[in-house]
């Protein structure tokens, strides 16, 4: 009797196999391959923060790395298959940090986050590439009586048209910061934080076109458990 039942539940079990049809295959996991890259400035730090890319050949990184005992910014360029990193140095940016990255092309980028200011703290920060030469932008970027702002992502549809976001504090509170780049020039605004919340920010940003954005964050209330932000432009 156990024989004749366990022969019929196989009987069974391959019907079912067979009405079935083929299994479908199970895609591979993707494999990752571990790449160390080494800062210009020997022995130092290095970090990179954020990435663009036109092809699977031609990418910028940017970041912050550490030299001759000072913060600065950091690039890293791939061309075909080879990445080259390079220190950003600039006369008047002190502890750069940046935070995101788009590029129309591995010599056209425009990268954001901050610097900081003695006496002032923290300030937004643009960096322009433009072949290989990066070029910093500081004014346009906090609104009246805005201070300590740091951006954190951008999107760009052209090299001329942007939107940038992050976060500045007005009157001791944290505020989202858009930083909109039109016509060659930056214009800052600060928006207020959603009903309830006393801080907020936003921390990455998609435009789809020079009016049309979704950006997205984080508020918080006085005392309690904080909230995820959407922004619509």
């Amino acid at each position: 009797m156990r024989r004749i039942a366990l022969s019929s539940l196989l009987g069974v079990l391959l019907l079912a196999l067979a009405l079935s049809g083929p299994a479908a295959a199970v895609p591979p996991s993707p494999t990752f391959v571990m790449q160390t890259l080494t800062s210009t400035s020997s022995g130092a730090f290095a970090g990179l923060n954020a990435i663009s890319c036109k092809s699977v050949t031609a990418c910028v990184a940017v970041g912050t790395t550490k030299a001759s005992a000072q913060t600065v910014g950091l690039a890293a360029v791939l061309d075909q298959n080879t990445w080259t990193l390079s220190d950003i140095i600039q006369s008047g940016i002190t502890n750069p940090a940046l935070n995101g990255v788009w590029c129309a092309s591995d010599t056209s980028c425009i990268a954001v986050g901050s610097h900081t200011q003695a006496l002032l703290g923290a300030e937004p920060l643009v960096e322009v590439l433009n072949g290989t030469t990066w070029t910093a932008v500081t004014s346009g970027l906090e609104p009246a009586g805005g201070i300590h702002g740091v951006l954190s992502s951008i999107s760009c549809v052209s090299s001329a048209s942007c939107v940038a976001v992050g976060s500045v504090s007005v009157g001791g509170r944290s505020h989202p910061l858009v930083d909109t780049l039109s016509g060659g020039k930056w214009t800052a605004l600060q928006l207020t934080p959603p009903g309830g919340a006393t801080d907020a920010s936003l921390g990455g940003i998609q435009c789809f076109s020079g009016t049309s954005c979704l950006a997205v964050g984080s508020s918080s209330p006085l005392s309690g458990a904080g909230s995820a932000l959407l922004e619509t432009l």
